[in-house]
């Protein structure tokens, strides 16, 4: 196969093909396969399929895909959206204490929201003094895979 170009979760879909594992096309159905996988434990590997959100070295384990969120000013496409979801460690797209914020009538605060995907909305005053409020979709950004787990200079 010779390959003229590719994007990122096309290569990215590729290492895991040589893997034996079959995810779908595209970033938005990833996180969803990824959890699935996990919970049912059933494909090959070691370590098999898993998601979750990386707080040691550990979590990054050689040909492991790393899924990338931002938060964007126009909503996003069917291929880019980002669902709720939940680790099995309870850990969600958006941090629990963000979702606790209170934002009622506060100056540029943001409130988070999960629905069929997740966004987020502050108000803040313009140069008139007059409220405007600007919404923000966050959407599946970037996937690219672990090759090698090592030091630098800076650390791990």
């Amino acid at each position: 196969m010779i390959v003229g170009s590719a994007v990122c979760n096309e290569t990215a879909e590729h290492c895991q093909h040589m893997r034996g594992h079959l995810p779908p096309g595209g970033l938005t159905p990833k996180a969803p396969w990824y959890l699935k996988n996990e919970k049912d434990g059933k494909l090959p590997g070691n370590p098999r399929p898993y998601f979750t959100r990386p707080k040691a070295l550990a979590d990054f384990t050689v040909g492991a895909s790393i899924l990338w969120l931002r938060f964007v000013n126009e909503e996003p496409n069917a291929w880019q959206i980002a669902g709720p979801l939940v680790t099995k460690d309870g850990d969600g797209l958006i941090p629990a204490e963000f979702k606790q914020r209170k934002a009622a009538n506060a100056i540029g605060v943001w409130t988070y929201t999960e629905g069929d995907m997740v966004k987020r909305t502050r108000t803040n005053l313009d140069a008139n003094k007059q409220k405007v409020t600007q919404v923000q979709w966050l959407r599946w950004f970037h996937e690219a895979t672990v090759a090698e787990v090592a030091e630098t200079v800076d650390g791990p």
